[in-house]
């Protein structure tokens, strides 16, 4: 199955942990401002400091207290307590759903800083910038923002700036998977933080160094338990327990893909009891799941060395993983939460529980292809800001270049001419590119639009209600019979379907050796719901690798469906059907060939019981997606019909696709 994404890379901006000493300094603060209401210097800077208090306790609050010292330093004309007042709001929509809002904050900030000449502060305020940046999954922006941080800390010789702003860096590398580059600033604000004697931020650096060896593939295990282990050690020297529960999580992956599964589930209860204690979603939510992980995927041995008796393995597994399931979607961590449906459609299979499985797989994609849409939707939303940003830039320098040359007309009537021309056609050619540039990015647009509608068509015409609602009414109805072997089997073959149906549908291409087992399994289902009306062979010719050759998923399906449906359904006795999988070339061909009633006399019966019914959905959808594989690969994918003395053969001739 695929691995949760556990990390939890942490930022390096300033950092409160949420415990009793924040509580005792917020409560000492209140006590301040109640005992000094005179609106001066000094309610200002304790609203300052009371607003950074509640930074990761209470934003909301933190907010209304931001903006009662912005009014105050309005009032007292302060301009460098207002950029830090907008710099702590700021700060406290980082992570929240009002990215503007927060954004116009540190804007107003950074300009009040530099006109002030407070470049360190400035500094400060594109680092925590940034980090909404890259809350906001604006990556390259944030990348933007960080570099300009590490030059003004570099060449103002402030080492915290450019520790602090290289740590950031490696946070945005890491999240666009450059890991390499990642580890590079991280060891570069270890160093730095580590000279400055700053503990906590090194315990950071140390985790985020630890997280980002277990990503790497191959992961570096080694390493990882390294930098985990200092930073537990330093952890501990200053009571840092959220960063310690972090590298104790560390560790036990660092375990876990060693497969020392003792070890790795005794660190994630350390981490699990810390997190606990701290109230920390979060962190719970990873330690459940990933022990969940370990009992689903554990062996006879490995059970027996956990003690766990192997009818309890999935009833644990459940427990924990129903509990990490449950804090991911109260964290609204879609991501994660999306995998730990597929867990528990692996848990629930394993209890032989087929209902529930189906249901947490669709979960499972229902999740995913939101997460998917989501980041489409964003994709073209980036685009067409893009665009727009760049039209009105050209439209401003046009107005600013002819300006300037209408001044200098009355000096050289002639030359101006000659230079309003030049840029009138220089101005013309750019919106006539942007505009080219445009239309290619609709059209590109329209296709994959195109794409992913005949793939979620694909994905229904596979599903179809028909065959759903005909399998389930044949399960209850060998449980009326008292056939419950028959039962049982039909039920698993259908579930295990189902499930290769819904995994495959989300991928471009699948192995040719997956694509036939599915379609095995649906002639199985049709051929036991029939009665064994019809007999199929599939033969794969030995030139074919069929573990290394790919195919676009299902597409042969619905030419089976039809051959059952159209053709030996409505035929006297016994039918046959042939799937049959050859080279030709730098092609290969796929046919199906059944001895039905052939579709001349298909199309009569039709014609007299069902005188309205259009082309086959399911034929459609395939032709259009062979129509698309053509224009993605440049190919000459085709589908033809031949009719036979007895019967039909369909020939679905596709790319020579080799995965390695």
């Amino acid at each position: 199955m695929k691995v949760l994404i556990l990390s939890a890379f942490l930022f390096f901006c300033f950092y409160r942990g949420i415990g009793q000493s924040a509580s005792s300094k917020i409560d000492s603060l209140k006590i301040a401002l109640q005992n000094h209401t005179t609106e001066d210097s000094v309610r200002l800077n304790l609203l300052n400091d009371l607003s950074l208090k509640y930074y990761r306790v209470n934003s909301d609050t933190g907010i209304i207290i931001s903006n009662l010292a912005i009014d105050l330093a309005k009032k007292l004309h302060d301009d460098k307590k207002l950029a830090i007042a907008y710099k702590r709001k700021g700060n406290h929509f980082i992570g929240s759903t009002k990215f503007k809002e927060g954004d116009e904050c540190f804007n107003l900030s950074a300009r009040l800083f530099e006109n002030l000449g407070d470049k360190i502060a400035l500094a400060d305020v594109l680092n925590d910038n940034g980090v909404m940046y890259i809350s906001a999954s604006r990556y390259s922006e944030a990348i933007d923002l960080f570099w300009r941080s590490l030059r003004i800390s570099e060449n103002m010789g402030n080492e915290s700036g450019v520790a602090k702003a290289s740590g950031n860096i490696g946070v945005a590398y890491t999240r666009m998977k450059l890991y390499p580059k990642a580890i590079e600033f991280f060891e570069k604000a270890l160093a730095a933080f580590k000279k400055l004697g700053n503990k906590r931020n090194t315990v950071i650096a140390l985790n985020n160094l630890s997280s980002v060896c277990l990503n790497l593939i191959p992961p570096e295990n080694n390493k990882a338990l390294k930098y985990a282990a200092e930073a537990v050690q330093i952890a501990d020297e200053i009571d840092a327990k959220p960063e310690k529960a972090s590298a104790l999580n560390n560790t036990a992956r660092a375990y876990k893909n060693l497969k020392q599964y003792q070890n790795a589930i005794e660190f994630f209860n350390k981490s699990l009891d810390i997190s606990v204690t701290n109230k920390s979603k979060k962190d719970m939510a990873i330690s459940y799941s990933a022990i969940a992980e370990i009992y689903v995927d554990a062996n006879d041995s490995i059970l027996q060395l956990l003690s766990i008796p192997q009818n309890e393995q999935y009833n644990k597994a459940l427990e924990y993983q129903k509990k990490g399931t449950q804090f991911f979607h109260e964290l609204n961590d879609v991501t994660n939460e999306s995998e730990t449906w597929q867990n528990l459609s692996k848990i629930y299979e394993g209890q032989k529980d087929y209902v529930n499985a189906l249901m947490a797989y669709k979960q499972y994609k229902t999740l995913r292809d939101s997460i998917i849409n989501n980041k489409k939707i964003e994709e073209i939303l980036s685009k067409e800001f893009e665009y727009e940003q760049s039209k009105k830039e050209a439209v401003l320098n046009a107005t600013h270049k002819a300006e300037i040359k209408q001044q200098k007309t009355v000096k050289n009537a002639l030359a101006t001419g000659a230079g309003i021309l030049t840029i009138g056609g220089l101005i013309s050619f750019l919106f006539y590119k942007r505009k080219r540039d445009a239309v290619q990015k609709q059209k590109e647009a329209e296709f994959k639009t195109e794409v992913s509608e005949t793939e979620m068509k694909a994905l229904r015409s596979q599903m179809n209600p028909h065959f759903i609602f005909n399998s389930l009414n044949s399960i209850g109805d060998y449980m009326a019979k008292s056939n419950t072997k028959l039962a049982d089997e039909y039920l698993a073959k259908f579930a295990k379907l189902m499930r290769l149906i819904l995994e495959n549908s989300e991928k471009k291409e699948v192995a040719l050796s997956e694509d036939l087992k599915a379609l095995e399994l649906y002639m199985q289902l049709e051929s036991l719901r029939m009665n064994q009306k019809f007999n199929y062979q599939i033969k794969v010719d030995e030139a074919i690798d069929a573990e290394n050759t790919l195919i676009p998923p299902l597409i042969l399906q619905p030419f089976v469906e039809n051959s059952i449906w159209h053709g030996i359904a409505k035929k006297e006795g016994t039918g046959n059907i042939l799937v049959k999988i050859k080279k030709e070339g730098e092609m290969i061909n796929c046919i199906i060939e059944d001895d039905g009633i052939g579709r001349k006399l298909a199309a009569i019966q039709n014609e007299v019981s069902k005188p309205n019914q259009k082309q086959s959905l399911g034929m459609k959808i395939t032709k259009a997606r062979i129509n698309i594989l053509n224009k993605v690969k440049n190919s000459t994918a085709d589908v033809q019909l031949f009719d036979l003395a007895q019967g039909t053969r369909v020939e679905v001739k596709l790319p020579l696709e080799l995965s390695f």
